[in-house]
């Protein structure tokens, strides 16, 4: 627990420390704010629903300046603390998908009924003062067709956005959204089972579960993935974005969010703790949500980089890179977090996949490894595979998520990374 006197016991064993990043060693507030702004810019570009008409510009570059400048409490205007919090409790773990949550509420509550009204009218005549028509034709094509996670697509919602707004359609801010996450979601539903529990509040699911549910909300799907692009650029900037997908943003500007990163504790208190837990002896390595330009970028800018065992850098796109090859022998494992994949990337990188997926000698007993995360989705990924768990306080979660990282039982809770090196070095 926080405030222990030594390391556990159980610790004999550990020569390697895993460390996972966000709310660890690094910051979540950029993607956060990048979470927010995609979230507002779903809802309330021109590009796309346009539903602030307060604020309401035909001008794209108008909008998007805007929210550029934006302070962050602006950025979050969809996304309160305390919903990260609940959200990231449920182990939730990566932050687009947090955006996705959000965004898939609202339009839930925007489309259910549209959606309802379709499973009930089949062949029916849409009314083009209740749907735009080509929309209507698509997703009774979706429908007919069992394709119901290709019926949301980025490119129809400035469509729905023309039809809602002349009917004086708003969207505004719900400041007790955590709690629709409580009485809307089951109780233990939890990690990526929550994208698919959107589907659930859909009137027609709740009207007719005996019938084939219809399901426009999951992962992997195109919605899912356009989402994930407007957080990408959003987080890493045009220029960045460019280099790393090999194609221009959307519209902007999107200056980057990744530039103005910086260590949790300050970059001095950060080198201190590291130096001293790698001086005692352990072997450090990294498994993060991040893809690996966005974990490598800042460690090279603070200096802190070569703290870590080159060979022990487990990240997202090494996670997407697996589940695509066992996709392709016919599988459909999801290895993100709470799934210890990312953990027995880092901690065995000369296996296979299919080897860290089924050989139960490298996803058992890993006692002289321990994990180093601030979420319960970290935790339950490190005790499935037998990592000793440590648990930082100085995430998102911090005190307020504390009851459910303790009940999580990791082997050893301290405030921070700094803590966990004093531990450490202490005789």
């Amino acid at each position: 627990m926080s405030g222990a006197n030594h390391l556990p016991e159980s610790f004999r064993e550990v020569e390697i420390f895993l460390f996972d990043c966000d709310g660890v060693i690094t910051s979540e507030e950029g993607y956060f704010d990048a979470a927010g702004l995609t979230i507002r810019e779903i809802l309330e570009s021109p590009l796309y629903l346009g539903l602030s008409p307060q604020d309401y510009s035909v001008v794209p570059e108008v909008f998007y300046r805007r929210l550029a400048s934006m302070q962050r409490i602006e950025r979050r205007k969809y996304l309160s603390r305390e919903f990260i919090v609940r959200l990231k409790a449920r182990g939730l773990n990566s932050n687009w998908d947090l955006a996705f949550v959000v965004i898939g509420i609202y339009l839930g509550d925007l489309f259910g009924e549209t959606l309802q009204a379709l499973m009930e009218s089949g062949e029916g005549k849409a009314n083009e003062e209740q749907v735009p028509p080509d929309v209507w034709e698509f997703w009774l094509k979706a429908g007919k067709e069992g394709r119901w996670n290709e019926a949301f697509r980025i490119d129809q919602l400035a469509a729905w956005g023309n039809l809602l707004r002349e009917k004086s359609v708003t969207v505004t801010p719900r400041h007790e959204l955590h709690l629709q996450l409580v009485d809307d979601f089951h109780p233990d539903v939890r990690g990526y089972d929550i994208l698919n529990e959107l589907n659930h509040r859909l009137p027609t699911n709740r009207q007719h579960p005996d019938q084939a549910p219809v399901e426009p909300f999951c992962k992997p799907s195109p919605f899912w993935t356009e989402c994930q692009m407007l957080f990408q650029e959003w987080y890493l900037g045009e220029t960045l974005f460019e280099e790393i997908y090999g194609r221009p943003a959307g519209f902007g500007p999107k200056p980057g969010l990744i530039h103005a990163e910086e260590p949790l504790l300050g970059i001095p208190k950060t080198k201190r703790a590291l130096e001293a837990i790698r001086d005692a002896g352990y072997t450090l390595g990294i498994a993060t949500g991040r893809p690996a330009p966005e974990i490598v970028t800042p460690l090279e800018e603070w200096g802190l980089k070569d703290f870590f065992d080159a060979e022990r850098f487990g990240t997202h796109d090494r996670v997407e890179a697996a589940e695509e090859e066992i996709a392709a022998m016919g599988r459909q494992d999801v290895l993100s977090k709470p799934d210890p994949f990312i953990f027995l990337r880092a901690f065995h990188p000369k296996a296979s996949t299919l080897e860290l997926i089924e050989d139960k000698s490298l996803r058992e007993n890993n006692h002289n490894a321990a994990i180093v995360g601030d979420t319960v989705a970290d935790i339950w990924a490190g005790k499935a595979a037998g990592f000793r768990t440590v648990a930082v306080l100085s995430g998102a979660s911090g005190v307020l998520g504390r009851k459910q990282i303790e009940e999580a039982q990791p082997d050893l809770i301290v405030q921070d990374i700094y803590e966990l090196a004093e531990l450490i070095a202490k005789p």
